[in-house]
């Protein structure tokens, strides 16, 4: 959870679900201008380094005063739709990304085989099907 003591604000964090941009705009809420240059930085690796300058943790403090942020800050929390991540997270890996693709086709191949190649084919549980009623 992030904490802006300033503007009395916290934010549980549920990474995939906007992260980045709430990352972009706690530091803008900051309001220095080294904050702001880092909040105007569009590259995701630089925010997620430096964002932890200008925004506590809750997992850092004691008990007592994370109860306490929780009753008296406003607190927020971004979800998403089980379905849209697990679409969105399909095109991020399997459609943008060939060669994870290909490597995840190849593990699913193999469990699959694994899984089922012992069962029987089609025509050969149909032949058991007509020969038990055959001899009825």
């Amino acid at each position: 959870m992030f904490i802006n003591r300033e503007k009395h604000f916290v934010m549980c964090a549920v990474y995939k679900a906007a992260t980045i941009t709430w990352m972009h705009i706690f530091a803008s809420l900051v309001g220095t201008p080294d904050a702001i240059m880092v909040a105007n930085s569009m590259n995701r690796s630089k925010i997620s380094r430096k964002i932890w300058k200008y925004v506590k943790l809750m997992q850092n403090l004691k008990a007592a005063k994370r109860r306490s942020y929780l009753n008296h800050y406003y607190v927020a929390m971004i979800v998403r739709d089980p379905l849209v991540r697990l679409v969105s997270g399909y095109r991020d890996k399997m459609v943008s990304m060939p060669d994870i693709r290909n490597r995840i086709k190849r593990m699913f191949r193999r469990t699959v085989s694994r899984r089922f190649d012992h069962t029987p084919s089609l025509s050969t549980t149909l032949q058991k099907i007509e020969k038990s009623q055959l001899c009825k």
